[in-house]
C-alpha cells in the first residue's frame, strides 16, 4: 500500500478532474491517498464527501499557465507542495496534468520523492514536456496518440505507461429513462468552451443538416469554466446570432451532474481534433447514445468507425453534417452503434480498470 499525494492545480470539475474523482474512488481502499487543490472549490467539496484527506493550494489566477505573470502564483505553489509534502511524507507524487508537474518537479527534487505526471492534455511547449519528463520516473498518458505525440517531443518511450480513461456511467444505466419520449431529435456538443474543442464546427454542420433534417434542435453543452477563454466563448456566441438555425440552437451551459442531461440527447458530436482522449465520448455510449466524432487521437481509439461510432475528417463540415444525417435518418443503424459503443465502454472503458492500472504503477514504484 502507497502513501500517495496528488496535486490538481484546478479546484472546477472538468474532465480532468472528474478522472481524478473516478480514480479516488476505485483507489482509497487500496492506498493512502490525499489531494492538494484549491480549497473552498468544487473539487474539495466532492473530496471532502468522499472523506479524502486535502490540503489547500492557491487558486490558479485566469492568465494561461506559461504567462510570465503567473510567476508569483508558480513560487506560492511550490513553496505550499514543500509545506505539505513534509507533513504528509507521501511515497509518491502524483501530478494530475503536465502543468501541474512544474511545480511539482522542483518539489520532488527538493524532498527527494518520487514523481508519477498524468499526461490529460496535449502541450505544445517541447522545452516544458522535456524538462519534467526528464525529472519524473512515470508519465501516465491517456491514450496511445497522446503517448506518440510526447515521443515526438522528446519523452523517453520507457517512461510512457497508456492507461484510458474510465467511466462508472454503464454501471447506472436506465433504459427505462432512457426511453423518455422527446418533441426534438437532440444533436449535442459536450465540453469545455476552448478553441480546440471546435464548437463551431458543430455549429457549421448543424447549418448543412438542417436543411434534410428539418425537425431537430441542437445542443450546446459547456461553458469557459476556467475563465481562461472568454473571446473564444464570445466567437461562439457572435455565431449562433447570424446563424440561418439561430432558433434551432439551445445553449444549456456546464452541467454539474451529466446523468440526468445524457437521456435527453439523441446523438454526440465531438468536433475536437486534437483530443488527448475524450471523457465525454465514453460517457455518450455508456449511455447507449451514438457519437459522431473526429478520426484523430484519443477518439479514433475509442470509436471503431462504422462499428461503436462514426469517424470523420478533422474540420470536414460536409463529412460531419453527412454523419448527422446518416445518424438522424437510419434509426437501425444509430441503434445499433449506440448498442456497440455502450458494449465496448462496458467491456474496456470502466473507472475500475483504470484504477487497477494505476494501482499496478503505484506497487511498481514503491516496490
Amino acid at each position: 500500500m502507497a502513501k500517495v499525494l496528488i496535486v490538481n492545480l484546478e479546484g472546477k470539475i472538468g474532465g480532468a478532474e472528474t478522472s481524478l474523482l473516478l480514480l479516488i474512488k476505485h483507489l482509497q481502499n487500496n492506498h493512502t491517498i490525499s489531494v492538494a487543490c484549491p480549497g473552498n472549490s468544487p473539487l474539495s467539496e466532492i473530496l471532502g464527501k468522499m472523506k479524502t484527506r486535502m490540503y489547500e493550494l492557491t487558486n490558479p489566477t485566469k492568465h494561461r499557465y506559461t504567462s510570465i505573470r503567473n510567476l508569483r502564483y508558480w513560487f506560492r505553489t511550490y513553496r505550499r507542495l514543500i509545506q505539505i509534502i513534509k507533513q504528509e511524507n507521501p511515497d509518491i507524487i502524483h501530478a494530475n496534468s503536465f502543468y501541474a508537474g512544474l511545480p511539482c518537479v522542483f518539489a520532488a527534487l527538493f524532498t527527494r520523492k518520487k514523481l508519477v505526471v498524468h499526461a490529460r492534455d496535449l502541450m505544445n511547449s517541447k522545452l516544458l514536456i522535456r524538462f519534467i519528463s526528464a525529472f519524473c520516473l512515470k508519465i501516465i498518458a491517456t491514450s496511445h496518440n497522446l503517448k506518440n505525440d510526447l515521443i515526438r517531443k522528446g519523452v523517453n518511450n520507457k517512461k510512457i505507461s497508456v492507461i484510458h480513461n474510465g467511466t462508472d456511467e454503464s454501471d447506472t444505466y436506465d433504459n427505462i429513462y432512457k426511453n423518455t419520449k422527446k418533441d426534438y431529435f437532440v444533436f449535442a456538443n459536450v465540453g469545455q468552451f476552448v478553441p480546440w474543442k471546435k464548437q463551431i464546427n458543430f455549429l457549421k454542420a448543424s447549418s448543412l443538416a438542417l436543411k434534410d433534417i428539418p425537425d431537430c434542435r441542437f445542443a450546446l453543452i459547456g461553458d469557459d469554466i476556467f475563465g481562461r477563454d472568454f473571446d473564444y466563448k464570445m466567437s461562439i456566441f457572435n455565431h449562433t446570432l447570424f446563424s440561418p438555425i439561430k432558433e434551432r440552437i439551445d445553449f444549456w451551459g456546464w452541467q454539474k451532474d451529466m446523468k440526468t442531461v445524457w437521456p435527453k440527447i439523441d446523438c454526440l458530436v465531438h468536433c475536437a481534433d486534437r483530443e488527448p482522449f475524450g471523457r465525454s465520448i465514453i460517457e455518450a455510449m455508456a449511455h447507449k447514445i451514438p457519437v459522431i466524432a473526429v478520426n484523430s487521437y484519443g477518439p479514433s481509439e475509442i470509436i471503431h468507425n462504422g462499428n461503436t461510432g462514426i469517424l470523420v475528417q478533422p474540420d470536414d463540415i460536409t463529412e460531419l453534417s453527412e454523419a448527422m444525417k446518416t445518424i438522424y435518418k437510419n434509426n437501425r443503424y444509430a441503434n445499433k452503434l449506440a448498442c456497440a459503443g455502450y458494449d465496448k465502454v462496458a467491456s474496456y472503458f470502466k473507472a475500475e480498470n483504470t484504477a487497477k492500472k494505476v494501482h499496478e504503477l503505484y506497487d511498481e514504484l514503491s516496490s
